[in-house]
């Protein structure tokens, strides 16, 4: 399947473009500034959290995520 293949809804997006059928909201650069913080913060997957484990748990968490490319240090 190709990866650029349009759903029907964002063909219909992109055929409402093509006929000139949208329309720009009034404040576009704020509008833009904040889709864009949107997806940052979205795009941000890491995450600081305290948590307690045992020994044992610790180890399988830290080669899961040696395997997963997530770094795990030890804070209790």
């Amino acid at each position: 399947m190709n990866d650029d293949a349009l759903d029907s809804y964002e063909q219909e997006i992109l055929d409402a473009f093509e006929q000139g059928k949208l329309k720009s909201v009034p404040n576009v650069e704020a509008e833009i500034a904040a889709a864009r913080e949107a997806a940052a913060n979205t795009l941000d997957l890491r995450r600081q959290m305290d948590i307690c484990l045992t020994e044992q748990d610790f180890d399988l968490a830290s080669i899961r995520g040696l395997k997963t490319a997530f770094h795990v240090r030890p804070s209790c």
